[in-house]
Parts: structure tokens; C-alpha cells; sequence
């Protein structure tokens, strides 16, 4: 009977201590996957800029227009974090680019 009652406190002690960490865990999960839905919200749409407007628009300007507009409509306001992802897009697009055959020649 005792060792019911103390095995009760322990682990009710233990659940108690050791929720706000699985909360935090979980918090951070959630996090996590609203970071990569936004990335790869703005990867599409940054793709998509670049198929249609690369070529009636070379300073890019256009393109991140329609980025950003886009982005609105979806209910994201823009900020330095999102600006910054937009940035690293547009540098995937440019990194990832296949080379034409003379460049690799070079």
C-alpha cells in the first residue's frame, strides 16, 4: 500500500517536472514545420516567377513584385525573415541552374 502511494508522487512528480519540456518539444516541432511550409511556399513561388517573367524582366524587379503579391494573397506579410527567404530562393534558382555546354568547357 505504501509503495503504491509512493510510486503515485513519483510519477506524478515526474509528469509535472517534465511537461514543460515535452511542451517545448512540441512547440518547437510545430515551429519546424511551419518554417519549412513557408520555405517551400516561397521556393514556388520564386520558381514560378522566374519561369514567367525572366524575360521581359532582367533586373528582377517584376518577379519580386509578383513574389511578394503572391505571398499576400496566401495571408504572409513581408519581413526580413521572409525577404531573406526570398533571397535564398533566388539563389537556389541561380546555383542550381544547369550550365550551358561552353561553360563547362571553360
Amino acid at each position: 500500500m505504501e509503495v503504491e502511494k509512493i510510486t503515485k508522487i513519483v510519477v506524478s512528480a515526474f509528469i509535472i517536472v517534465a511537461s514543460p519540456f515535452v511542451l517545448l518539444l512540441i512547440k518547437r516541432f510545430a515551429d519546424k514545420i511551419k518554417d519549412d511550409k513557408l520555405r517551400d511556399t516561397i521556393v514556388t513561388f520564386v520558381e514560378a516567377a522566374d519561369q514567367m517573367l525572366k524575360k521581359v524582366d532582367p533586373t528582377g524587379e517584376q518577379r519580386k513584385a509578383y513574389v511578394l503579391k503572391a505571398l499576400e494573397e496566401v495571408g504572409i506579410t513581408n519581413s526580413a525573415y521572409v525577404n531573406a527567404l526570398i533571397e535564398q530562393a533566388v539563389l537556389g534558382l541561380w546555383y542550381y541552374e544547369p550550365t550551358t555546354k561552353d561553360e563547362k568547357e571553360v
